[in-house]
C-alpha cells in the first residue's frame, strides 16, 4: 500500500495527519505543492491537504472539513487491509 500526503509546507493540519498515520503504523511519503507544480495541475488545487492511498484520493480538505479524524483513518486503513 502506497500512502502519500500532499500539502503546502505551511499547512496547519499536515503534522496532525502525520501523527495519526504514525500512530496507526502507516508508512507514508510526503509531497509538497510548493515543490511540484504538476501536483496542482493533477489535483486541481494547490492549497489543500490531500491523502492518497495507492494513487487514489481518499481525502481532500475543504473549508468545513480540514482533516480526517483518527477514527476515520483507522476505519479506512482497516477496510483497505482486509
Amino acid at each position: 500500500m502506497k500512502v502519500t500526503i500532499i500539502s503546502t509546507k505551511n499547512c496547519n493540519h499536515h503534522s496532525t495527519l502525520e501523527t495519526y498515520l504514525q500512530e496507526l503504523d502507516v508508512v507514508y511519503s510526503v509531497q509538497y505543492f510548493d515543490d511540484n507544480q504538476e501536483l496542482i495541475q493533477r489535483y486541481g488545487k494547490g492549497h489543500s491537504l490531500i491523502l492518497l492511498v495507492d494513487d487514489k484520493v481518499e481525502f481532500s480538505s475543504s473549508f468545513d472539513n480540514c482533516l480526517p479524524t483518527f477514527k476515520q483513518l483507522k476505519q479506512l486503513f482497516n477496510k483497505i487491509s482486509n
